[in-house]
């Protein structure tokens, strides 16, 4: 969402302000990134709030971590495994577990209690409890559905690590016009090496 909005707005569109309940939604606020980029005038203020909620999409996709507030989100799997590696955290909850029976295919719904939730490689993973099993699931892209409930609470949860990688995201794009245009590809080295902790190899 957010860089669609940007490139809009890099392409000249006239689109009004976003409004302000997304502020709630992402790493730092507008004016914790105008105080960052010396910003006092208020003409840039959308485009400003588009590169924070981008900078936000693209430490999730570098970390796994949701830095843009709680959200219910799902995770696909083709079957059970010996775990369920949940690529998105802090995991909140985990809210239910569906999939495709194997008898029939028929969706059906993981029993509360026969489950478990460990850390793996700082990544949150769902097994068995000690003497059970998965049921039986039938192979095939998105077989098995987790929907559970992940991210901070608030920004001043958000590891401040991340906070200030997601200011020096907004001041590259906001002086580098032409990086920010070609779909936020370019990271600069401070964001990637703040951002390095966090990565894990399970990330999906």
């Amino acid at each position: 969402m957010f860089v669609h909005m940007l490139l809009m707005l890099l392409q000249g569109s006239t689109t009004p302000p976003p409004d302000p309940e997304p502020d709630l939604l992402m790493p730092v606020s507008l004016a914790e990134a105008k105080a960052w980029l010396r910003e006092d005038l208020d003409e840039h203020d959308a485009l400003i709030t588009a590169l924070i909620g981008a900078a936000g999409s693209t430490i999730e996709q570098q970390t796994g971590v949701v830095t843009g507030g709680q959200r219910v989100a799902e995770f696909t799997y083709p079957t059970f495994g010996e775990r369920l590696v949940l690529p998105r955290r802090p995991l909140i909850e985990v809210i239910g577990i569906d999939y495709d029976a194997m008898s029939d295919g028929a969706e059906s719904t993981v029993e509360e209690g026969i489950w478990r939730v460990r850390e793996f490689a700082g990544q949150p993973a769902l097994l068995p409890m000690p003497g059970t099993s998965w049921p039986g699931a039938f192979v095939a892209p998105g077989a098995v559905r987790v929907v559970a409930r992940v991210g901070y609470a608030t920004r001043g949860d958000v590891p401040e690590a991340l906070r200030q990688a997601a200011l020096m995201l907004v001041g590259h794009w906001f002086h580098n016009r032409e990086a920010a245009s070609t779909g936020m590809q370019e990271v600069p080295l401070g964001a990637r090496a703040l951002m390095a902790p966090f990565r894990r190899g399970l990330i999906g």
